[in-house]
């Protein structure tokens, strides 16, 4: 009832009327835990720690967890002079992110579509727009447009469609169709995707489709058995070096980010069910643990993606920002006296 009281690292502590939380994700998780065996000194679990791949040389063999975004940077940044060792990337379908259009290309109205199945009440709905999508995209190609006008034009409806899911459209969602969605919606440029490609026809790069069965580690390297994914055929790759590329995780534990470990131990903040992030309302402010807006505590970029679903680009965080910054003014204006923090 008095408003909020952070404390600082430094031993300060500041009070605020209003609290803006604007945190970013945590480093990425471990995919392979208690498989690894022995001394953990060449994996490395975070590309983004600074310095931590100038340790791996030229001639050196390289495993990589996962193919998104992360690991075609990490891969540039390896072969970014003369490289002789091999490098694998390891991911459970073998996808990686599409490129980008050459040339800009107009995004597709998709509003009739959308319209259409946010009026759909059958079981198969998600269903039905994933197919829908696919064929509309695949009749663009054969009039000689492009796929990717309809990925941008399905954007702007991507927060009606999140919200309009039921809890189990979405795992299905999750299951089975988000890795095809990310690696069209998340596109690599275009000089990245040259050469990213340039490097896999000279055969520079191997992909394998499966997951970790056992990493064993020895003073020379380690040693890894992977399981791929169709066959199921166990195979064995020696590496000078892992690194784990999988993605980051959103912070939405008590332990992942101390800014809001105590607000989610003392019911301020919900966690939503799927682990993407926290509950909020569409406008951004923050729902306890009996589902109640807190209207004082408001939340902008990825902990809402449970709630927006695309909330980690620029476009959509420039619009959060600027519908916070007006609720905050808002509350500044009708109390002179109010102050607000924001933590991120």
């Amino acid at each position: 009832g008095e408003g909020w009281l952070i404390h600082m690292a430094t031993g300060d502590s500041l009070r605020a009327d209003t609290v803006v939380l604007a945190v970013g994700h945590r480093p990425p998780n471990d995919p392979i835990g208690n498989r690894w065996s022995g001394s953990r000194s060449r994996y490395i679990t975070n590309p983004w720690a600074p310095m931590s791949l100038n340790v791996i040389s030229p001639q050196d063999n390289v495993v990589i967890l996962g193919s998104g975004l992360t690991a075609v940077d990490t891969v540039l940044s390896l072969v970014d002079g003369q490289r002789s060792g091999t490098i694998t990337m390891v991911s459970r379908r073998g996808l990686f992110p599409q490129a980008h259009a050459e040339l800009p290309i107009t995004a597709s109205d998709l509003t009739p579509e959308v319209s259409i199945f946010l009026a759909d009440t059958s079981k198969s709905r998600l269903l039905n727009l994933a197919r829908g999508l696919r064929k509309k995209a695949r009749r663009m190609i054969g009039e000689g447009g492009d796929w990717r006008a309809v990925i941008d034009g399905l954007r702007p409806h991507l927060s009606a469609i999140w919200r309009s899911l039921s809890l189990g459209d979405r795992q299905r969602f999750l299951r089975f169709l988000r890795p095809y969605w990310e690696i069209h919606r998340h596109r690599m440029a275009t000089q990245i995707s040259a050469a990213f490609g340039e490097l896999h026809d000279a055969g520079k790069i191997e992909f394998v489709a499966g997951q970790i069965a056992s990493a064993q580690a020895t003073n020379a390297g380690v040693e890894l058995i992977i399981e791929q994914r169709h066959s199921k055929h166990r195979l064995a790759i020696a590496a000078d070096w892992v690194i784990n590329c999988t993605g980051p995780l959103p912070s939405n534990t008590s332990s992942g980010n101390p800014a809001i470990g105590s607000l989610l131990v003392d019911g301020w903040l919900k966690p939503d069910l799927l682990g993407l992030g926290i509950e909020t309302t569409e406008t951004g402010m923050a729902l306890n643990v009996s589902h109640e807006p807190v209207d004082d505590l408001l939340v902008i970029g990825t902990l809402r993606k449970a709630t927006e679903w695309e909330s980690t680009a620029v476009p959509e965080l420039r619009v959060q920002a600027a519908e916070i910054a007006r609720m905050v003014v808002q509350r500044v204006s009708s109390s002179p006296n109010v102050g607000s923090a924001v933590t991120g």
